[in-house]
């Protein structure tokens, strides 16, 4: 299972600036996009923040696999490690009328109290899917919501 641990980002006033002189006819940076290569050095996490959450992880470095970005990881593990690296429990939840199976935590996932400014979000963990059938409409209670399948 993977999850998607997003970072602080810095600079995003800067990279909002960015955006709206290149798309302004009447600014002379119309039109000069930036590559993703300047992208991600802009809004790249601090360093530090990034040595951190890699300290965290690294007990699990051989039961783990990371990919790094500029401002985000991917974590992919077995369950059982997901559940030491968070201090939380899976549990199998399943959409009736789809029959389409989520494994998600039960409660709530921890991290080191020291990253609590450098991690913006986690995902992959609570995030369930709801499954439509036919036209988009007005939003209205499900009738058969995500169960859990395992107790």
């Amino acid at each position: 299972m993977s999850v998607h641990i997003m970072t602080k980002q810095q600079n995003k006033d800067e990279l909002s600036r960015k955006f709206e002189a290149v798309s302004d006819p009447n600014s002379p940076e119309y039109g000069q996009f930036m590559t993703k290569e300047q992208v991600d050095a802009l809004v790249a996490t601090d360093g530090k923040i990034m040595d951190s959450i890699e300290e965290w992880l690294n007990p699990f470095k051989d039961q783990i696999e990371v990919t790094k970005r500029a401002d985000s990881l991917t974590v992919t593990a077995t369950l059982e490690t997901l559940s030491k690296i968070f201090d939380t429990q899976f549990k199998i939840y399943k959409h009736s009328p789809s029959g389409k199976k989520y494994t998600r935590i039960a409660g709530q996932a921890k991290i080191p109290s020291n990253l609590k400014g450098g991690i913006d979000m986690v995902g992959g963990l609570s995030d369930l899917a709801v499954v439509y059938g036919g036209p988009v409409r007005a939003p209205e209670p499900l009738q058969d919501p995500i169960r859990p399948l395992v107790h």
